[in-house]
């Protein structure tokens, strides 16, 4: 189950928080401008919507979703895009 204080965590989470769920799941040097809570997709992941800059070096902020997903059995937050 999750419970207000997981739920509270889970959908206040930084772009830092982020960035670091994502490194811890495979996905490394992701840096993000701004990450704003979206909203839970039906299987259960928390959606945020994220700016970044691209990989080619250009100044403008790119637009993406970052989805975070709880594993109850492990009690660890895993992300992807």
């Amino acid at each position: 189950m999750i419970n207000t204080e997981k739920l509270k965590r889970f959908t206040t989470l930084s772009t830092g928080d982020l960035s670091r769920i994502l490194n811890d799941s495979g996905y490394t040097s992701c840096a993000f401008e701004s990450a704003r809570f979206e909203g839970i997709v039906k299987s259960g992941g928390f959606a945020y919507a994220v700016t970044f800059y691209d990989d080619y070096g250009t100044e403008e902020l790119e637009p993406g979703t970052v989805f975070v997903y709880y594993d109850h059995d492990t009690g660890k937050l895993t992300a992807d895009f």
